[in-house]
């Protein structure tokens, strides 16, 4: 007698996790809610993770191993997870974050109770070595939800509360497929992903409570900027718009997150050094004239080896509180503020008079 399908499918990939796995597996087998699958795909892990996995497999029937004949990256193997999976609805965990216990039957509750397309709830950082008592973390929480009755204006207030990681969500499975959605790249593929999801819902939940524990791990892959996971982001941001054309969305939404990515590749142009700089603005350049608008503007200076303004120019489009965030002189202090406008004045004109110098190349 074949089994019902399972409600939820939980997918994990893995890749040199060793040190996290089990922390990671755990809090998936005790979930209060047990109408589940776990998706483990190991693309080809040099570390110690397969045995874990086997060891795990051995004790819960409820956990299904694939593995990558060969190393696929982060995203291709959450799309072989999504191929795999039987539930109704699906979830992404990284093998070095956990879920809290509760996580699972939270979410299929509010799912089913709001007849949601989309479950969002809260992360918080996990360091190691912090002490978190599961048991009596049961802070207030608020829970919205949107449904889509106009197009412009529902999902572009959907598109503001949501963000653009995939692991703090429950999804329906059958909308992926139907959609044909795909992870891309091997760095920043989420936000592809889940924006041009959430173009298609018609009703979101989102919800206050931190379920989703995101590990803070230095040496990871995802904490180290090279000019190849600038390329990366790049890439993602493109797919993003097209995302944004092909569903059609409302131009509010593309123009914020058109700002939101020239912010984001601009905060990682800075991490790299200046040669690398130039090769990525001239890549975003052949790539797509509608990322490539401000960035035009910062290749230029660039090769000019105008560093000061470069510098000045990030200052200006990123805004004085990405780099004082922090401080109180920016919340209490006007002649702070006032000094800012000054400066951001004659640097628009330092700009404006470098890209009408007959010297500019």
């Amino acid at each position: 007698m074949l089994l019902p399908p399972p409600k939820v499918s939980i997918v994990v990939p893995v890749y040199n996790v060793e040190k996290y796995l089990r922390r990671c597996l755990n809090s998936l087998i005790v979930q209060t809610y047990d109408d589940l699958e776990i998706i483990i795909v190991n693309d080809c892990s040099p570390d110690d993770s397969e045995r874990i996995i086997q060891e795990y497999q051995m004790q819960d029937p409820r956990i299904r191993y694939l593995k990558n004949d060969v190393n696929l990256g982060l995203g291709k193997s959450r799309d072989c997870g999504i191929s795999a999976a039987t539930g109704k609805y699906i979830m992404f965990v990284d093998s070095d974050d956990f879920i809290h216990h509760t996580t699972i039957e939270h979410c299929v509750e509010w799912m089913e109770k709001y007849d949601s397309d989309i479950v969002e709830f809260k992360f918080v950082y996990y360091r190691e070595g912090d002490v978190i008592d599961l048991d009596r973390q049961k802070p207030e929480y608020k829970i919205e939800y949107i449904a889509v009755d106009n197009r412009e204006t529902d999902l572009t207030c959907i598109n503001e509360k949501i963000d653009g990681v995939c692991w703090n969500k429950l999804l329906k499975t059958e909308l992926i497929k139907k959609l044909g959605l795909k992870f891309y790249a091997r760095f920043y593929e989420d936000s592809p992903f889940t924006r041009a999801y959430v173009m298609n819902i018609k009703r979101a939940v989102i919800v206050s409570l931190p379920l989703y524990y995101y590990s803070i791990n230095p040496s990871s892959i995802t904490h180290t900027t090279d000019v190849h996971k600038v390329i990366a982001a790049v890439d993602c941001s493109c797919k993003a718009l097209d995302s944004f054309f092909k569903f059609n969305a409302p131009l509010p939404i593309r123009e914020k997150y058109l700002n939101s990515a020239r912010k984001s590749i601009l905060k990682l142009l800075l991490t790299i050094p200046t040669d690398q700089r130039i090769k990525v603005c001239s890549y975003i350049e052949r790539k797509n004239e509608m990322l490539s608008g401000k960035m035009h503007s910062i290749n230029l200076l660039v090769l000019n080896n105008h560093k000061c303004l470069f510098i000045g120019l990030c200052f200006f489009i990123l805004g004085p509180k990405f780099w004082f965030k922090k401080s109180i002189l920016w919340d209490q202090n006007p002649l702070f503020r006032r000094t800012y406008e000054h400066f951001r004045r004659r640097l628009i004109e330092k700009i404006e008079k470098l890209f009408h110098s007959d010297n500019l190349c």
